[in-house]
């Protein structure tokens, strides 16, 4: 296995003492769960960069660093509503980035079937940045402060780009869908 996909493992991985230390509610288990979590989005940005460097960008990296991207989002998203970090019109952007991660992946699974393969934009890649540092700053960032604010205000921007991404995905891989 590469180092670029032990990357993408160890993302996945680290859910686990996230997801645990983010319900225990002292000040370290607080800071440990923002460390994991910002822990875990670098190796997102270090994983891909190792791998075209490296020449060593390969099927299971292809598959499983999607996969990695949206376990992270979904689960932070779902904790943070769960917690009320999320609440009223804030859940909005939460829905739209939860909806376009199950459209695409849908969509990625039957493309797949065909054989088809559709890379990710750059926009997309601008969409998974932004959601990872606003939802950082939701994680650190107390109720009703400047942190929590600028979280939710990137939520909104990565909302818009989850729906231009998704149409785009659309675009890209309509034709192989509604081929006879």
């Amino acid at each position: 296995m590469t180092l670029a996909n032990l990357l993408t493992v160890l993302r996945i991985l680290i859910l686990v003492p996230f997801v645990a230390t983010f319900y225990i509610h002292t000040p370290w288990a607080t800071g440990v769960a923002i460390a994991l979590y910002c822990i875990a989005c670098l190796t997102d940005y270090f994983d891909g960069i190792i791998a075209r460097y490296n020449n060593e960008e390969s099927r299971l990296g292809k598959f499983l660093d999607p996969i990695a991207d949206k376990l992270l989002i979904s689960t932070t998203l779902l904790m943070l509503a769960g917690n009320g970090h999320l609440y009223g019109t804030a859940l909005i952007p939460a829905l739209i980035i939860l909806c376009r991660e199950l459209f695409v992946s849908g969509f990625r699974e039957h493309l797949s079937l065909e054989g088809v393969t559709i890379p990710v934009s750059a926009v997309a890649k601008w969409k998974t940045g932004i959601q990872m540092v606003s939802l950082s700053c939701l994680l650190a960032g107390d109720m009703n402060t400047p942190l929590q604010q600028l979280g939710i205000i990137g939520l909104w921007f990565s909302a818009g780009f989850s729906i231009v991404t998704g149409w785009e995905y659309w675009q890209k891989s309509s034709a192989f869908l509604f081929k006879k």
